[in-house]
C-alpha cells in the first residue's frame, strides 16, 4: 500500500475468519500504516467476504482506530492501559 493507490483483498474460498485473523490482518494495516478507517475503506477493497464476517471486520477497524488514537496520545502499553481500568 505504501507504493500503490489501492489494493483488493480477495476473500473467495474462505467459509470463516476469526475476529483475531481481523484484527491481526487488517486492524494492524491501518495501525502500521496510520489509516483511518475512511481511507482503510478507499485503499483496500475486501472481495468476497462472508455476510457473517463484514460485522467483525468493521469492528476490528473500529478497534484499530481507538488504538491509532490512544498510540497517538504516547500510550504504548494498551494492553496495560486497559488492565488498569478494570474494577478490582
Amino acid at each position: 500500500l505504501k507504493r500503490c493507490d489501492n489494493v483488493k483483498v480477495d476473500l473467495s474460498g474462505y467459509e470463516f475468519l476469526s475476529s483475531a485473523c481481523l484484527n491481526r490482518a487488517f486492524g494492524q494495516l491501518c495501525i502500521d500504516l496510520d489509516l483511518s478507517a475512511k481511507e482503510f475503506e478507499q485503499k483496500v477493497k475486501i472481495l468476497n467476504l462472508n455476510e457473517d464476517d463484514s460485522d467483525d471486520l468493521a469492528l476490528a477497524i473500529d478497534n484499530a482506530q481507538f488504538r491509532r488514537k490512544l498510540i497517538k496520545q504516547g500510550v504504548t502499553d494498551i494492553g496495560g492501559y486497559f488492565a488498569s481500568r478494570l474494577p478490582a
